[in-house]
């Protein structure tokens, strides 16, 4: 044990002693651990959590009552703050305080979220705090929780009525058992078999069609939505009026999570709950898992919250910088179940863009050297009936084509969501295998001899085969313009500068063929390599791609393009080190705009907010004057907010409700 001068260790107790309130016990803070822990209120914060703070040179177990002391029991406790702490918490760690109550030393603040530890709202409880090896008392107070009797809390003792009476099979009320003493959550139990394996699984889920369970919580006025999980589960969660469905907690979760993080709470949306009711189903997920919930809470939001909550975003779209969404509609037919529609998944992914703060949506209709997303009359789209039947890929792949063609369904939604409608081009990846178009089966000297699966645009017959697909989106459907995504994918050895720059002159003539049969401005977006590109793995076609920034240079002083991103194909890391700069100076004088391209993989759910925005800040810096794009679809629940802090980066000192997550 470490030797305490006696003053100072007086001096530590009774700080220790005044910072954490009445006390119950007359013992005091071991020696060894100097503490000055502070507990706080549930008004303090807007999703009325409990935070407690303090330095701490050992591991703390936190403890709650009641019964005024009679029994104690494991608290909920997060490590961090806000959710950008809780999301990035190794999963060891954070079920170490979720599910052990238990404090790590340090700085960090931690959080208790009693929601699942007590049957609320109540008057009261007793949490006290003991040194995790020896369960010496640090502290004991009790908290008062009379702030909370506002908050309306959907849990296993009202939710059968609040759904007419009861519970309609499979939805059922049981124990996950991942905490003690246990307590049901709202379940359904997923049967699901696996079709076909490796990377990317396909599954056929028995409970595809379960119908939505319908909750009338007859609220009125605004309030914040909050969802507890105590098992790692999906689901979707949507209000009635509006019919927009949010995936919970993330869509892109792999298949096989093997150490979740237990017992979240979910900040999912503010909204106006007049007349509406709360609708809850399976999915919510590229992989459909069990659903799983503790409860859903509901906090009253004061009128000037209200008011924040309006201006920030009539700000966002009156002064702020535009934002571009993505939408793929036919991914999820390649691995959801068939229940699920065409025109039903399009318009929910506009609608959820644009209540996420896009302004844009890139919608991807296809990788040039690989089948078609829409309905080209140029190029191959359907793929072949497989071995694995009528839940197979394939075949769910054809059904879902032949519901409509995707591309001129994403325009008709994207408008009616107030969307401008970009068709998403791939410039160069023919794929191996079943996605390999027939033109570049029947011709594979279009492709370069060493990667055997890039297009080699400095071969005439390239050109043409990529300015027909081009030319086919900018004339069929009337979209508000093209993006042509050089970056995904790219090789330094498929591209030199007067190949790009002439394709780039044909795609602009037959943006003005198209602008004037249209009626209206047509753009050209485009997002090239950077010099960092897939700096992180080692490909062959890593490294620098000089002939892009000579060809922009050409672009953007003819009038063929609109707007730029230089694409990393990295993680946050790597784009803190991009330099936007020589892209900058190539567009300088003309009215081509720079854009941020924020796209980082599948790294979201593991990534601060503040990474983000602090590379969108040192671009800005550095001359970027158009918007920002962002993979959206990737984003966890918590990480919702991210477009309209990006829409308002030149307003630092404006924050994005809730302030507390």
């Amino acid at each position: 044990m470490r030797r305490v001068d006696l003053r100072l260790s007086i001096m530590l107790c009774l700080v220790s002693a005044y910072s954490c309130g009445r006390h119950r016990a007359a013992a005091s803070p071991p020696a060894s651990s100097p503490n000055a822990m502070t507990v706080g209120t549930c008004r303090d914060r807007s999703d009325r959590l409990i935070e407690i703070r303090g330095p701490r040179d050992v591991p703390l177990a936190v403890q709650y009552s009641a019964d005024d002391g009679q029994s104690w029991h494991t608290a909920t406790i997060y490590v961090g703050a806000r959710a950008d702490a809780w999301r990035t918490c190794d999963a060891v760690r954070w079920n170490h305080g979720a599910t052990d109550g238990q404090i790590p030393p340090g700085q960090e603040p931690c959080v208790w979220d009693y929601w699942f530890d007590l049957d609320m709202p109540r008057d009261h409880a007793e949490l006290r705090l003991l040194d995790y090896a020896s369960n010496k008392l640090i502290c004991r107070q009790t908290i008062d929780l009379r702030g909370t009797g506002d908050v309306f809390v959907i849990d296993r003792r009202n939710v059968a009525r609040l759904a007419g009476g009861s519970l309609p099979r499979p939805w059922t009320l049981r124990s996950e058992g991942k905490k003690l003493p246990t307590v049901e959550s709202l379940s359904v139990r997923l049967t699901k078999k696996e079709i076909v394996g490796g990377r990317y699984p396909i599954y056929q889920i028995d409970e595809a069609s379960v119908s939505p369970l319908v909750l009338s919580p007859k609220l009125k006025g605004w309030h914040r939505i909050y969802l507890g999980m105590e098992a790692y589960g999906s689901l979707q969660f949507w209000l009635s009026t509006e019919q927009i469905k949010y995936p919970i907690p993330e869509y892109h979760m792999p298949p096989s999570v093997p150490k979740p993080q237990l017992l979240q709470d979910l900040y999912i949306k503010s909204a106006d709950l007049s007349g509406q009711d709360v609708c809850l189903a399976c999915g919510g997920a590229r992989y459909w898992r069990d659903v799983s919930v503790r409860y859903v809470r509901f906090v009253p939001m004061a009128d000037d919250e209200v008011a924040h909550f309006k201006r920030v975003r009539e700000l966002a779209r009156t002064e702020g910088r535009p934002f571009a969404g993505y939408v793929e509609p036919c991914t999820p037919c390649h691995y959801e179940p068939a229940s699920l529609t065409l025109v039903d998944h399009v318009r929910n992914e506009m609608r959820l863009n644009r209540v996420r703060g896009c302004t844009d949506v890139y919608v991807h209709a296809i990788r040039a050297g690989s089948k078609a997303w829409y309905h080209s009359d140029v190029v191959e789209r359907h793929l072949p009936k497989d071995e694995h039947g009528p839940h197979g890929p394939a075949a769910k792949w054809s059904a879902w084509m032949a519901q409509g063609d995707p591309m001129a369904v994403a325009v008709v939604e994207g408008r009616a969501a107030g969307l401008k409608v970009f068709a998403d081009l791939g410039m160069n990846i023919s794929y191996k295998g079943e996605m390999r178009e027939r033109t570049i089966r029947e011709h594979p000297d279009y492709l370069c001899k060493k990667d055997g699966q890039f297009l080699d645009y400095r071969k005439p017959p390239v050109r043409d085969y990529v300015v027909a697909i081009a030319t086919e989106l900018l004339t069929k459907y009337d979209v508000d313009g093209v993006h042509l995504d050089f970056a995904r994918f790219a090789s330094n050895r498929a591209f030199d500068e007067p190949s790009l720059v002439e394709v780039m002159h044909r795609i602009h003539d037959v943006r003005r063929a198209a602008e004037t049969k249209r009626g209206h401005c047509i753009l050209i977006a485009t997002r090239i390599p950077s010099y960092r590109y897939h700096e992180r793995n080692g490909a062959d076609y890593r490294g620098d791609f000089p002939e892009f920034v000579s060809a922009l240079s050409m672009w953007s002083r003819s009038g063929w393009i609109n707007r730029v991103m230089a694409c990393s194909m990295g993680r946050a890391g790597y784009l803190k080190g991009l330099s936007l700069t020589r892209y900058k100076a190539a567009i300088a004088g003309t009215n081509a705009k720079l854009w941020g391209d924020l796209y980082g993989g599948g790294a979201f759910a593991r990534t601060r907010r503040s990474i983000w925005l602090d590379v969108a800040r040192k671009w800005v810096a550095e001359g970027l004057d158009g918007g920002f794009f962002f993979y959206a679809e990737d984003r966890p629940t918590e990480f919702e907010q991210i477009a309209w802090q990006l829409r308002l980066i030149d307003f630092p000192d404006v924050s994005v409700e809730p302030a507390d997550r």
